[in-house]
């Protein structure tokens, strides 16, 4: 079974991390899939985020990363994949994902897809809950440590990245 795991990841975040490895588990193939958004302003490039999270997965076979632009549902099943996942930190994140899953459902069926688009929420772990990409981006603007926050292999690039 293949799951996609969309996501700004601007940056990605121990917590996106978790959860990337926690589906890998689960599922036979995950892709990654950052989402490009030309009305969205980009603080560092998808080329550059999509490194950083090759880099952050490469001790896991089953794990791709890819830029897509467009409805996350239809890129979902362009690729093939049978599931999205989705992380879960508040009670607020689960109203916001509720919906979105609902939407995707009835647009993959108005698309052409009979079997829709399920949506597994895995729940954030506790010691990344309180950690959210715009608060990794704030504490790094204003020069303070990303350790725990991001993924310790790419964190010196990302505090250079976001602190210009």
């Amino acid at each position: 079974m293949k799951c996609f795991f969309p996501g700004s990841f601007d940056p990605i975040t121990a917590g996106h991390l978790d959860l990337i490895e926690r589906a890998a588990v689960l599922f036979d193939q995950v892709v990654v899939g950052i989402g490009v958004n030309p009305g969205k302003k980009e603080h560092v490039p998808s080329s550059v985020r999509a490194d950083w999270i090759r880099r952050c997965t490469q001790h896991m076979e089953n794990v791709e990363v890819q830029c897509y632009e467009g409805l996350t549902v239809l890129s979902a099943k362009e690729i093939g994949a049978d599931v999205m996942v989705r992380g879960l930190r508040s009670l607020s994140d689960f109203e916001a994902e509720r919906t979105l899953s609902q939407v995707n459902l009835t647009l993959a069926s108005q698309s052409g897809h009979q079997d829709g688009m399920e949506t597994l929420f895995l729940m954030t772990r506790p010691e990344h809950g309180h950690i959210s990409s715009s608060v990794v981006r704030e504490m790094a603007m204003f020069s303070r440590s990303l350790r725990g926050y991001v993924p310790e292999c790419i964190r010196e690039e990302v505090e250079r990245a976001y602190r210009s």
